[in-house]
């Protein structure tokens, strides 16, 4: 933030934040990084702006901070940093970030993956594909991904014979993965409620399901 140009810094006090907030990103077509004194102010202006800007909710999003133990070297739940491997996989993947997001100070203090670490840290599939399984089950333990029964929310894989899902925070849907011997035979999202699968895809990535700082 140090180094943003004076034209590009902005102070707005009071209950003017929202519409000025808005007019700027309306008048300027720019994306706005718009960071916060904490978190309740962040969900409180999230909702305001999202009303002044007239966009879907997905326009206007929070990058929230990392509640770090002491002893831990990576986000305790995967749910909880969700929303930042999210924000992180798109502007690492060079994709359309929102129109406005809202950061904490404390959020934005926080180191996050490098680029280079980030793509060490991804794992592209395709129908075709032939894996040592043991070995990407290892990987995904590493990657913060917890084994489960049952996949239901984020951060966590499965193994039913020659059937693997997994859910990688940065995807809406869990994807499951059917092999033949070693091939990958297909690839499909499923529904985490139901448990159903969805229409085949030809390929899919999958991420880090925690955050590493630096």
């Amino acid at each position: 933030l140090s180094q943003l140009p004076e034209e590009g810094r902005v102070a707005v006090i009071g209950g003017a934040r929202a519409p000025v907030l808005a007019g700027l990103r309306q008048n300027s077509g720019q994306g706005l990084l718009v960071v916060v004194p904490g978190p309740e102010r962040a969900r409180g202006l999230l909702e305001q702006l999202s009303l002044w800007l007239g966009l879907p909710d997905s326009s206007v999003c929070l990058f929230p901070e990392l509640e770090l133990s002491p002893e831990l070297e990576v986000a305790p739940e995967p749910v909880g940093g969700r929303e930042r491997l999210r924000l992180l996989a798109r502007l690492h993947e060079g994709q359309a970030l929102p129109a406005v997001i809202l950061a904490p100070i404390a959020a934005v203090a926080q180191p996050v993956l490098a680029p280079t670490r980030y793509q060490a840290k991804r794992q592209h599939l395709a129908v075709g594909d032939r894996l040592s399984l043991e070995a990407m089950l290892a990987q995904w333990v590493k990657w913060g991904y917890e084994a489960v029964p049952t996949v239901e929310t984020p951060g966590t894989f499965a193994r039913r014979g020659g059937i693997l899902d997994v859910f990688p925070p940065q995807q809406e849907q869990p994807l499951r993965i059917e092999l033949l011997g070693s091939q990958v035979e297909s690839l499909r999202p499923f529904d985490s409620a139901t448990q159903r699968s969805l229409a085949q895809v030809s390929s899919a990535t999958i991420g880090p399901a925690r955050e590493p700082p630096g």
